[in-house]
């Protein structure tokens, strides 16, 4: 009797041994199909021959390994030889399938977050990223990827600390340094850009997106070289701005000599003036507004290049007294404001001709109207009216 035991005890641990390594192959099988898509890649074919026999070999590897595990390692793997083929959904769905098992796999979140970024789906791959990160913080490639779902989410200043924190460790990856100049360029920090364009140059001669780059950034200082040589400032700290000059009663008057340089796309004075920077979300509507819809057509064309003539008449002098004066400045912010709200519209329709821009524009026009003199004229017709009535009775 003891001698059974003994054997059906041998017999399950033999069993458990053999169910253990077979797993461990399984877990282990998709492992080394990257390392074969590599020597692939290397032979002297063209790419159509490369992808039909990647294929071949996912083909050969999906017949001798499990399709239907439940192990992480093995779906994530699975995942990654997907990604090879460039079949990127496909390796996102099972990246999921393993994180369904194993929630903080380090390797499926990573896998994932960077997929994500190829397919453009930036904001979405950011938390995975980021989690991927807290088990490996200075992996290169989660942190570039995270650095461009950064920058195409218009998250400049964090995009910036993860380009810092590459660089900390190589910094003479030229990509980074790439990227790092880009970031600099939006932030508007176009001096600091400018260094690190000039680093990267050597080593992409020919990129016309880079050259191009670097020249935006060039002409960005040479513009803000032009406007502060255009601040002229004289006797007890007055500072006249752009269009205007100080007179002899130390007043900042419209210069009957200053010229734009665009009939139709001057900036927008009184809007900087009021909300502080050029870059402020009010400002950028507006640019967004002449831009992109009313300078797409030649009616549009015709009413900025008229409106400008009207506006630069007395907008520098507006703005030079919001400069000067704060309780001005705010009243001035209250009275654009409904005029802000309302030209925020054409941001969510679509314009397409000559009509619908003068249809859009004399509703617009039509609207400010009722709003700036309709309705207050009311109102103090109607007070007027109360009044008297009031006093009529006393």
């Amino acid at each position: 009797m003891l001698r059974i035991w003994h054997i059906l005890f041998i017999l399950f641990i033999g069993i458990s041994i053999i169910t253990f390594l077979d797993v461990q192959a399984e877990d282990k099988c998709w492992q080394s199909f990257p390392e074969q898509a590599s020597l692939i890649r290397q032979e002297n074919f063209s790419e159509k021959e490369i992808q039909n026999k990647l294929q071949k070999l996912y083909d050969n590897y999906f017949q001798t390994c499990d399709p239907d595990s439940t192990d992480p390692t093995a779906l994530n793997d699975q995942g990654v030889a997907l990604g090879v083929l460039g079949k990127i959904e496909d390796a996102i769905r099972y990246y999921d399938k393993a994180l369904l098992y194993f929630p903080e796999m380090n390797q499926a979140l990573a896998n994932k977050g960077t997929s994500l970024v190829e397919l453009g789906k930036y904001k979405e791959s950011i938390p995975y990223l980021e989690k991927a990160l807290i088990y490996n913080p200075n992996e290169p490639i989660i942190l570039t990827s995270l650095v461009d779902a950064l920058f195409y989410t218009e998250k400049y200043e964090d995009a910036l600390i993860y380009t810092d924190k590459i660089l900390s460790v190589d910094r003479n990856n030229i990509e980074v340094l790439y990227r790092k100049a880009v970031i600099l360029s939006s932030l508007d920090r176009f001096e600091e850009s400018l260094t690190y364009f000039d680093k990267v140059m050597p080593f992409y001669q020919g990129d016309k997106n880079v050259q191009r780059g670097r020249d935006f950034v060039i002409q960005q200082i040479e513009e803000n070289k032009n406007k502060d040589l255009q601040l002229i400032e004289k006797k007890d700290g007055i500072i006249c701005g752009q269009g205007t000059i100080l007179n002899d009663q130390g007043q900042c008057v419209p210069d009957p000599n200053y010229k734009k340089s665009s009939p139709v796309s001057g900036g927008c004075l009184i809007a900087t003036a009021t909300f502080g920077t050029e870059i402020a979300p009010q400002v950028q509507l507006l640019r967004e507004i002449r831009d992109n819809t009313l300078l797409q057509t030649s009616s549009g064309i015709s009413f900025m290049t008229s409106f400008n003539q009207f506006y630069y008449t007395f907008s520098p002098t507006i703005a030079d007294w919001e400069r000067q004066n704060p309780i001005f400045k705010e009243t001035v912010k209250i009275g654009i404001t409904p005029l802000l709200t309302s030209l925020s519209i054409l941001k969510y329709v679509d314009i397409d001709s000559e009509a619908e821009v003068l249809g859009y524009g004399i509703s617009l026009i039509l609207l400010n109207i009722g709003m700036y003199f309709v309705a207050p004229t009311i109102l103090v017709s109607k007070l007027k009216k109360r009044i008297s009535i009031s006093l009529h009775r006393e």
